[in-house]
C-alpha cells in the first residue's frame, strides 16, 4: 500500500475542531464543529448492496432541560471514571439529547464522540448543536467525554495507539451505561438492539476503533502490547459505575471525517457504516495516507505521521467484506468540519435515515 503524508499546519488564530491543535502561544479557539455554517453543496451518494443497571440518578447531579423544538437535554451524567495518560483521574461525561415524540422504549441511540486533535479542547459541549439537530430526527444521541491527551510534547505513533485504547474503553463503557439502563427503567426509551456509535475526526478514529477492533489479535504487535498494558478492549472504565457486565454490541457506525489506523479491522460480519466526507478536507485523508497535525509556529508534530485507512478507503473495505447497508456521502466541495455542522440538513437527514435502513435489516 503506498502511503502519502497528509499533514495541516496551525498558525495563530486557527482551531481546528477534530484533528486541531492548541498552538504554541497559546491562540483563543474559535470555532465549533457544532457551529450554524456548513461548507460544501453537491453530493455523491454511494450505497451498499441491498442484501444489574446502574442507578443514573445516583451517578452525578445531571440537569436536565427542554430545549427550543422539544429536544430534552440531560447534561452532564457521569458514566464511568478512569486514569488518563498524564495520570489523572477524569469523571467520564455525557449529555443525552432526546427528541420530542419518546415513544414506547422503540428509540434508536446514536452514542456520539466530539473531535479535538486527542487534545484537552475536546469537549462533547462542541456537538451540541449537531446533536440537538439528530434527536429532532427522532433519535436519542449521547455525546460523550472521553480520555485525551494531558502529557507532554507531540502525540507520537505509541501515544496515539494508548489514546485510542483509552478513548475505545471509554466508548464502549457508555454504550454498557445506556444499555444496562434501557433494561432497567430506560429513562430514555432506547431500544437497547437499536444502538449506534460514533464520532467527528478524531471522536470518529476513536468510535471506529471500539466498533471494528474486536480482537486485538487484529492490531499489529506494538499496539496488541499497548492493548494488553491498559488493561483489554474493554477495560474498567465503567466498572466503578456498576455497568461492567452491559453489551457493547452496536448496530453500526457513523465516521464523519475519520479513519483506521488499518482497514483490515473492517472483516466480514461486522457492522455497517456510514461514511461522511468532504472532498476538500485538508486535514483527514479519505484514502490511505500518512496523516499528520503540525503547528505552524513552531513547525513541530502535535500528532506525527501515522498511516491511516480514510472514509473511502473505509467504505470500500466495508463493501469488499459484504457489509450489508453500508453508505458513503462525499459532499463536493465540503472542508473537514461540514460532516458534523447543524446546518447540514443533508447530511443530518442521512445519518437518521442510514439508522432507519440499519433497524429494518
Amino acid at each position: 500500500m503506498t502511503l502519502r503524508r497528509q499533514s495541516i499546519r496551525l498558525g495563530r488564530r486557527q482551531f481546528m475542531l477534530a484533528i486541531g491543535s492548541v498552538t504554541s502561544m497559546g491562540a483563543a479557539l474559535l470555532a465549533s464543529c457544532g457551529s450554524d455554517s456548513a461548507a460544501g453543496t453537491a453530493a455523491e451518494t454511494t450505497s451498499g448492496p441491498d442484501e444489574s443497571a446502574p442507578d443514573l440518578s445516583a451517578a452525578t447531579p445531571a440537569d436536565t432541560v427542554a430545549e427550543p423544538g422539544a429536544v430534552t437535554v440531560t447534561s452532564d451524567l457521569a458514566y464511568g471514571a478512569n486514569t488518563t495518560i498524564g495520570g489523572a483521574q477524569q469523571i467520564l461525561t455525557m449529555d443525552v439529547y432526546t427528541p420530542p415524540d419518546r415513544g414506547d422504549n422503540s428509540l434508536a441511540l446514536l452514542v456520539l464522540l466530539p473531535g479535538g486533535a486527542f487534545q484537552p479542547m475536546t469537549d462533547k459541549a462542541n456537538l451540541a448543536g449537531f446533536a440537538a439537530a439528530l434527536a429532532r430526527q427522532g433519535l436519542v444521541v449521547a455525546c460523550i467525554n472521553y480520555r485525551t491527551f494531558d502529557g507532554s510534547g507531540g502525540i507520537t505513533n505509541p501515544i496515539i495507539k494508548t489514546l485510542l485504547i483509552q478513548g475505545m474503553q471509554d466508548a464502549r463503557a457508555a454504550v454498557r451505561f445506556l444499555s444496562l439502563d434501557a433494561g432497567a427503567g430506560n429513562r430514555f426509551d432506547i431500544d437497547p438492539t437499536q444502538i449506534f456509535l460514533g464520532g467527528h475526526s478524531a471522536g470518529a478514529m476513536v468510535s471506529g476503533h471500539a466498533v471494528y477492533l474486536d480482537d486485538a489479535s487484529k492490531a499489529d504487535p506494538e499496539f496488541q502490547a499497548i492493548i494488553a498494558a491498559e488493561g483489554g478492549l474493554d477495560g474498567t472504565s465503567g466498572n466503578s459505575d456498576g455497568n461492567s457486565g452491559g453489551s457493547v454490541a452496536v448496530a453500526g457506525w457513523i465516521d464523519l471525517a475519520g479513519s483506521l489506523l488499518d482497514k483490515r479491522y473492517i472483516t466480514p460480519g461486522s457492522p455497517p457504516m456510514l461514511g461522511v466526507y468532504g472532498t476538500a478536507d485538508n486535514i483527514m485523508p479519505f484514502g490511505d495516507a500518512a496523516f499528520a497535525v503540525a503547528d505552524l509556529g513552531t513547525g513541530r508534530d502535535i500528532i506525527a505521521p501515522v498511516p491511516v485507512s480514510g472514509t473511502r478507503s473505509l467504505y470500500d473495505q466495508a463493501i469488499a467484506q459484504g457489509l450489508t447497508g453500508s453508505a458513503l456521502y462525499a459532499i463536493s466541495g465540503g472542508d473537514h468540519f461540514v460532516p458534523a455542522a447543524a446546518a447540514n440538513a443533508e447530511c443530518l437527514t442521512r445519518i437518521a435515515a442510514f439508522i432507519r435502513s440499519a433497524r429494518r435489516s
